[in-house]
This record gives C-alpha cells, sequence and structure tokens, in this order.
C-alpha cells in the first residue's frame, strides 16, 4: 500500500518566501541571517535544531533550538525532521513544523548544511503530497554563501570559537560536500572580507531583487 503524504493548509492571501543560506563553516550565513532579520521588519528566521552545545552568545529558540544528541535521533524517528545532518560531530537538522511556517505566509530565512540545502528538493518531495511540496518549492530560494578562502574560514573560525577546536575537521567535511554538491547551487555570493560582511548582505539583497523581480522593500518591510 502507497504510504500518504501529508498534505499542508496553505495561506493563499498572503504567500509566504524562504530563503535558505548555505556555505561551508565559517562562511558567515549565520551573521548575514541574523544582520538581515535585525534589518527587515517582515523577515524572520526559520530556527534550525541542533545537538551541539550552546554558545554563551547565544539564546534557545531564537539562534538554534538546542536539544541533547538522544531526544534529536528520537524526533528523528519520529518523522520530525525535513532534513538533517552530521556536520563537525553534532547534529542539526530543519524540522517541518518550522519549515511549514512558509506556508501560512511567513518570511522566512534560514540557514542550512551544504548536504541538505543541495537536497532540499528531494528531502520536501519525499515529505509532501505534490501540491504541498510544489508550494514550498515555489516559496524557496538557496543562495551559496562563498567564503572565497580556507585562510578566511579560518580567520573566522577562530574568532568565533576562540581557537581552532575541530575545525580542520569540519573543513574536510566542507570539502567532501563541495566535492559532492557544490554544482547544485546557481545562486552565489562572495563574503570574502574576514571582519565585515556589509557587502556581503547587499549582495544577498540584490541577488534576491534579481531572481524575485520584486524590491527588496516590498519583500521584506
Amino acid at each position: 500500500m502507497t504510504e500518504q503524504k501529508p498534505s499542508v493548509e496553505i495561506n493563499v492571501v498572503s504567500p509566504g518566501l524562504l530563503v535558505i543560506l548555505t556555505g561551508p563553516t565559517a562562511a558567515g550565513k549565520t551573521e548575514i541571517r541574523e544582520r538581515m532579520v535585525g534589518k527587515h521588519r517582515k523577515l524572520k528566521s526559520l530556527v534550525t535544531t541542533t545537538s551541539r552545545p550552546k554558545r554563551p552568545s547565544e539564546t534557545d529558540g531564537i539562534d538554534y533550538h538546542f536539544i541533547d544528541p538522544e531526544h534529536f535521533l528520537q524526533r528523528v524517528e519520529l518523522g520530525h525532521f525535513l532534513e538533517y545532518a552530521e556536520y563537525g560531530g553534532n547534529l542539526y537538522g530543519t524540522t517541518k513544523d518550522e519549515l511549514e511556517r512558509v506556508l501560512r505566509g511567513e518570511v522566512l530565512m534560514s540557514t542550512m548544511e551544504i548536504s541538505g540545502a543541495a537536497r532540499f528538493e528531494e528531502h520536501v518531495r519525499e515529505a509532501y503530497d505534490a501540491q504541498t511540496a510544489e508550494q514550498i518549492l515555489s516559496r524557496s530560494i538557496t543562495v551559496y554563501i562563498d567564503p572565497g578562502s580556507e585562510e578566511t574560514q579560518r580567520y573566522r573560525f577562530i574568532h568565533r570559537e576562540a581557537g581552532l577546536g575541530n575545525f580542520e575537521t569540519r573543513l574536510l567535511q566542507d570539502r567532501s560536500m563541495l566535492k559532492d554538491f557544490g554544482d547544485k547551487f546557481k545562486h552565489k555570493v562572495l563574503n570574502p572580507d574576514q571582519e565585515h560582511i556589509d557587502k556581503a548582505i547587499e549582495g544577498v539583497e540584490k541577488l534576491l531583487e534579481g531572481v524575485l523581480q520584486v524590491q527588496i522593500g516590498n519583500l521584506f518591510s
């Protein structure tokens, strides 16, 4: 018997939007999201769930949903996640509940690991009926944030983590994922400045205006 895929009630009066930022570790995607959400009144964060420990500067439910690895895997078994991946020794994933906010008319920005972003369409089509999947995908756009060099990644990582930590492990994982999925991203923004991301934010805004054919103020304000 064919499994019945869920259908979700869709808000056709106020269509939503999901902007997915992806890229390697320390590309700047989380800071870009935070700055853009702070800048634009209508733009909200789609909050990723992770098993990694919370940093002192982070707030649960705003930066991430922080849960322990056991609870994370329990939720995987229950089918709560659209996608998830192990990265740098920790689990990261997007829950269906968070994703479905876009169908309720919300304008969202998410950060996603490279493998999850590359397979986003596949995951959506596997998780939902055809109509719901098309509505989600038609309201979604993925932007790859390119740090320009591993030197820039290393600099940002050291300043963010106060040390190299597991940077080399993440770097090897990034290389592997880019080899497998790097050609999947047609929308890219360069963020090579080690300390400032203003130009990258402007680049994301201009890219969205060009692709979506709408003024950024009308989209996010």
